[in-house]
């Protein structure tokens, strides 16, 4: 039996609006921690819910563009049980891009020559984004809202879903080779899939993120 999806509660209006401004990390809450394996459930489960969330919306797509067919969008294809996962600690999750001092993101991108510009730093993961910070402040057409902005939605959504950033989370992250959900962002941006199990929630909370431009 699929494990029940919960929702996102008070922190669903931030995360719209988070999505409205061009953010492409998604959450998704499942109870599934009187599970045996509560983090292995999660993940199938999540998928189910972010596969039927793409599909809701090819469809308004559609709907809104009729010239528009349904064979022009990816279908998702998944195998949630060939997934492997490795623990990680709460440093790796977060990774790059996060002030801990002042508890606030900051970018990543500084002026280059010739006017351009650059990415400070490395991904260990081999992709442009690295960890869960840069993927929420760094999509891939920019964020369109100032830093200190993003940074409030960054704090309040982890505070409401995750009890905040804390030592005590128990995170895996995930390979993304077992969905073609994660197919956009394996091309250069990045994709991500972590299951965190708070100490004083009654859930496991996915983030996943995947695109590219």
């Amino acid at each position: 039996m699929t494990a029940q999806i919960v929702p996102l509660g008070s922190a669903g209006l931030a995360i719209d609006r988070f999505h409205e401004a061009w953010g492409v990390v998604e959450y998704v809450l499942v109870d599934s921690v009187a599970e045996p394996d509560p983090h292995a459930v999660a993940v199938a489960a999540a998928m189910s819910e972010l596969e039927r969330r793409w599909e809701a919306w090819v469809r308004s797509r559609i709907a809104s563009q009729p010239s528009l067919r349904r064979s022009q969008f990816k279908t998702i294809a998944s195998t949630p049980a060939s997934a492997t996962s490795t623990q990680i600690s709460l440093d790796e999750f977060v990774g790059r891009g996060f002030d801990w001092h002042r508890s606030c993101l900051e970018s990543l991108w500084e002026p280059g020559e010739a006017g351009g510009s650059h990415k400070i730093g490395s991904s260990d993961s081999g992709f442009l984004t690295g960890g869960y910070a840069d993927a929420f402040a760094e999509p891939p057409y920019g964020l369109r809202v100032e830093m200190a902005q993003a940074t409030a939605w960054f704090n309040s959504i982890n505070l409401d879903l995750l009890g905040g950033l804390s030592e005590d989370l128990e995170i895996k992250s995930w390979s993304t080779d077992w969905s073609t959900w994660f197919d956009d962002g394996r091309d250069w941006w990045g994709a991500f899939f972590w299951t965190i199990r708070p100490i004083d929630r009654p859930w496991i909370a996915v983030i996943a993120a995947s695109s590219t431009d």
